[in-house]
């Protein structure tokens, strides 16, 4: 066996089988050339994929750079928005101080104006008046004193003891026929009052104490206890209304007119309220006016401006009070 095989080896194949052999040899080179295509198809591939690659390293290398400009222009930002912020901040100091100046330059002038309007008064006769902080101020005593001056009203409303009390008590002293009510919550108050200022006979100081009450979908409103209980019914001429307490309410503040104001006004009325530069008398102002507008009341409305606000609700026929 081993001697046919070295036999085969040197012996010359046959042609058929030569042939059989080169057509396997080029099959098998054929079947490499494919191999080799597919692997350079491959390569072509990877070296696709490796760009792409690289080309998004780039993109993120440059958006990282642009974050990082970014941050730091996000920076310069914001210490530049610091900077402006307490230039805003001293602005607004300054604005406000402008305000307070105004204000009561404003109050000064006021003061100047009543003390010219009361001059040879007769029958104001004790001018001592302290007005400011918690008080009424210049410009709502001049707009009082020219009403009670002027119109000569006959009924009086007054809630809160005070200032506007000391004026109008002397009016009611020289008016016999004129009807004085003053609402104040404060007993040790209305004693000490009474023995620094003389009382008109047809001036009534009428306690009441205060509560916290639920009105017109607001809760946490101050208001007198049985308001209404000795005040209505009446016709009131004038109201000067500077009480309950009214600088923590923020909603509504001194509400006990608004709430039966269809009930105590006369045909013809002036309504003072003070501290009307405060969120919540102005919300009650806005109430009132809209109760007269549903009763058809024609009025005029007025704002007094000095170191705070007085605002003036008249009739028409007093509508020269808006402009005094």
């Amino acid at each position: 066996m081993k001697f046919k095989e070295w036999i085969k080896r040197i012996i010359p194949t046959s042609k058929k089988e030569f042939r059989e052999k080169m057509n396997e040899i080029s099959d098998e080179l054929t079947n490499i050339g494919c191999e080799i295509n597919n692997l350079n198809l491959q390569l072509e591939h990877q070296n696709t994929m490796l760009n792409d690659i690289r080309k998004t390293q780039n993109q993120q290398e440059d958006i990282l750079l642009k974050i990082k400009v970014a941050v730091l222009e996000n920076e310069v930002l914001i210490k530049k928005i610091a900077n402006n912020d307490k230039q805003i901040s001293y602005l607004q100091q300054i604005l406000n101080l402008e305000r307070y100046n105004k204000r009561y330059n404003e109050e000064n002038n006021w003061s100047a104006v009543f003390h010219d309007a009361i001059m040879g008064s007769k029958w104001l006769e004790k001018q001592d008046f302290c007005p400011g902080r918690w008080a009424i101020g210049y410009q709502a005593l001049y707009v009082l004193y020219r009403v009670l001056n002027e119109v000569r009203p006959k009924a009086i409303l007054e809630l809160g003891l005070g200032q506007s009390t000391k004026l109008i008590t002397q009016y009611a002293a020289a008016n016999s026929e004129v009807y004085h009510v003053v609402v104040e919550h404060d007993e040790s108050w209305i004693d000490l009052f009474k023995t620094t200022t003389q009382i008109a006979i047809n001036t009534r100081i009428l306690r009441k104490n205060l509560t916290i009450e639920r009105w017109n979908g607001v809760d946490g409103i101050r208001v007198y206890e049985e308001f209404s209980k000795d005040i209505i019914p009446g016709k009131y001429n004038l109201i000067v209304i500077d009480a309950p307490w009214g600088g923590d309410m923020k909603e509504y503040a001194r509400v006990d007119v608004a709430r039966v104001l269809d009930q105590c006004l006369d045909d013809s009325f002036v309504i003072l309220m003070d501290d009307y530069n405060r969120s919540g008398e102005q919300a009650t102002v806005e109430y009132m006016k809209k109760v007269l507008e549903k009763k058809e009341i024609k009025f005029s409305f007025a704002k007094y401006e000095g170191a705070k606000d007085v605002a003036v609700i008249v009739s028409e026929d007093l509508k020269y009070i808006c402009t005094l």
